[in-house]
């Protein structure tokens, strides 16, 4: 594989420069040979590297192109041995990276799906351990440490912060003001941060609340929807109840004439026992006990009323003069009661 060190940093070979030199009249001695090889060479960062420098990861695909030789920006047609080269540091790289979830891998790498060359991301770190380790150069420089900051300037800091000390000391010994005011701002200095630190208690109490607020809010949710709800299981039962009493009712209705029937203004009744029952009969004890139940001598109800209800509970048509029907008029005098009957044949057999 190509060897590329000398190459990036100064755009030729060292060993074919001197043979080229000395084509051209220039010959150097061994002694300046050796010394030009062992001069410390400058560091020279290629302008497609800075913006890998300081990367924490690096595609595959990058990666197998700048071990080639080749800014991974390249745009044209590679030749066949720079293909074949990127080929085999792409296979060497997969197998540092080996399979998924490997804990033998040398150099951790991200999940693809589609394109791995793009899509798979290899640490950059790992591959700087890898290639010092089998002797390979990586062209990416690490990135230059920040200088920390230097003692003279501390130094220097504290002298002046000495100095400011000391003056106050002194304005304090030659003005009381000056010392009082001194202690008035150590106090409001104090003050200042036991304000702070309770100030930061009462935003941790607040935050804390803030969530027993919430909670008891979920609750009284809860317990507002469990009401309504309840609410709604009252209603529908009242509703099955009243449906269940008017049934029960009406049941009762229906049998009732066909044990007792009232006897008028005795007050009591008497038990009437039928083969069967018929709707018609229903029908006609019913208006027997709306018409006739609670009545007195001088509240009677009228014959024609008690008729028209016959007709309209028995489906009988009224006559064309808008009189009620026949058979109404005389079932109407057939259930009067016998004493109002007794007392009007008395009045006509006068």
């Amino acid at each position: 594989m190509t060897s590329r060190s000398d190459a990036d940093r100064f755009g030729f070979r060292s060993e074919e420069i001197y043979a080229f030199l000395e084509t051209h009249g220039l010959k150097l001695t061994g002694q300046q040979q050796s010394a030009a090889r062992s001069a410390t060479p400058v560091e020279r960062v290629p302008e497609w590297a800075r913006p890998y420098v300081g990367r924490r990861q690096i595609s595959l695909g990058d990666a197998a192109t700048i071990l080639a030789g080749l800014p991974p920006a390249y745009v044209g047609n590679r030749s066949d041995e720079e293909y074949a080269e990127f080929q085999e540091w792409r296979k060497a790289l997969l197998d540092a990276i080996g399979p998924d979830n490997d804990p033998t891998a040398e150099i951790s790498a991200s999940t693809w799906s589609a394109n791995q060359d793009a899509e798979q991301l290899l640490s950059h770190s790992d591959i700087r351990a890898w290639c010092s380790h089998r002797g390979h150069v990586w062209p990416i420089p690490e990135p230059a440490a920040s200088q920390p900051r230097t003692s003279s300037v501390s130094s220097e800091l504290a002298k002046r912060l000495e100095a400011i000390e000391a003056d106050l000391a002194q304005w304090a010994q030659e003005d009381p003001r000056v010392a009082d005011l001194m202690s008035a701002s150590h106090a409001y200095a104090e003050l200042w941060k036991e304000s702070k630190e309770e100030a930061k208690n009462l935003r941790a109490q607040l935050a804390a609340n803030e969530g027993e607020r919430d909670e008891w809010k979920l609750r009284a949710y809860e317990a507002i929807a469990q009401a309504e709800h309840l609410t709604q299981l009252e209603t529908e039962a009242r509703a099955r109840i009243k449906e269940l009493s008017t049934a029960s009712s009406r049941k009762d209705q229906a049998n009732t004439p066909a044990e007792k029937a009232d006897a008028g203004s005795t007050g009591g009744g008497i038990t009437v026992q039928l083969p069967y029952i018929t709707k018609g009969l229903t029908a006609l004890f019913s208006v027997m006990r709306e018409q006739w139940s609670d009545y007195d001598k001088n509240r009677q109800p009228k014959s024609a009323i008690v008729a028209r209800a016959i007709d309209a509970a028995l489906g009988y048509k009224q006559q064309s003069s808008g009189e009620p029907s026949r058979n109404g008029q005389s079932l109407a005098a057939l259930i009067r009661p016998d004493e109002i009957r007794e007392a009007d044949l008395r009045v006509t057999k006068r």
